[in-house]
């Protein structure tokens, strides 16, 4: 038989997707497939995604099969007649269960683009969930994406170190947890001081780049009583002093830095690089990546050289952020 047709008739076989819209009776069903996807991530738990859902029209999706299984799930909002992954939400993406192969993805989208087209939506946004996070090998998406003719629109630079094989950090920074140790900072884990933070970080972003932290105290403290496996602070402290803090977003394999702070105290006694030789040490018996998160500015167009370079100096290298356009 012809290999062409062999292809078309299993693409056909294949098809019988239908896509449905999220609704608040689904939580539970939405909520197991996430923690049992091969690249989910806690964000997507619907508690996460709903504490500011007065912020967005969500209009998350639903993909089954045609016994009527859940085979994938979109975070997502609606904004005019744009679909987009989740504005609430750093990255998105399709989330797949450890089955998921190519072809069937390639039918999932198909089924999602229809259901678009029946909702007047004429354009998709979607940002893709960075590769560190994956359980697995998951880039069905990234080909099927362009195969129905997506264009990338955004590329964010990004900085994780890879705990499995770490360069070590630069003479400054080591020069500098040893001038924190003798001074005889330490360091700990507690979430006590989560308003002493959130208040260093307001200053810091303030003095620094004339902005806000994403999330308020309240809605910080909100999460980490919802998410205390996923969220936690960890500061360096000094005479009765928090000097500096690192929050961390955790998941299974990648450890990251989701809010960075320090004062003027800190800053010259080398607390925060105190701070993060104890953080990569501890999750480098646990985990594969430790992420020092974004570090460029104006929708990918700029980079922050310092920030970067900062970055970098503790043994860290780039990974990327993708966003994709696919005009309906």
């Amino acid at each position: 038989m012809d290999a062409e047709k062999v292809g078309l008739d299993m693409l056909n076989w294949m098809n019988d997707m239908h896509t449905l819209r999220f609704n608040s009776t689904n939580k539970a069903i939405w909520d197991k497939f996430v923690t049992d996807s091969k690249n989910g991530h806690f964000m997507f738990l619907r508690d996460y995604m709903d504490y500011h859902s007065e912020r967005f029209r969500d209009h998350s999706l639903m993909v089954v099969n045609e016994k009527g299984k859940l085979v994938a799930i979109f975070p997502a909002n609606q904004l005019k007649k744009e679909l987009i992954s989740h504005q609430g939400l750093s990255f998105g993406g399709i989330l797949t269960n450890l089955k998921m192969d190519t072809l069937t993805f390639l039918n999932c989208l198909d089924s999602i683009i229809e259901y678009c087209l029946d909702n007047s939506i004429t354009s998709i946004l979607y940002k893709k969930l960075p590769h560190i996070y994956n359980i697995t090998l998951s880039e069905e998406d990234t080909f099927a994406l362009i195969y129905k003719g997506a264009k990338l629109e955004r590329r964010d630079l990004s900085s994780a170190l890879d705990l499995k094989h770490q360069p070590g950090l630069s003479k400054t920074r080591l020069r500098n947890v040893r001038k924190a140790l003798k001074e005889n900072v330490s360091c700990h884990k507690s979430d006590d001081l989560l308003q002493e933070f959130h208040s260093v970080l307001v200053n810091n972003l303030a003095r620094v780049h004339d902005l806000k932290p994403v999330h308020s105290y309240d809605e910080l403290r909100i999460l980490t009583n919802k998410f205390p496996d996923n969220i936690c602070l960890y500061y360096a402290f000094h005479n009765g002093e928090l000097l500096a803090g690192v929050l961390l977003f955790i998941t299974s394999n990648v450890a990251h830095a989701q809010y960075i702070a320090s004062n003027e105290v800190g800053r010259k006694l080398g607390a925060l690089d105190l701070l993060f030789d104890h953080l990569i040490k501890k999750y480098g018996r646990t985990h594969a990546y430790f992420s020092f998160g974004v570090s460029t500015e104006d929708s990918g167009q700029r980079i922050n050289e310092g920030l970067v370079f900062q970055k970098e100096s503790f043994g860290s290298r780039a990974y990327v952020h993708d966003f994709y356009r696919l005009n309906l």
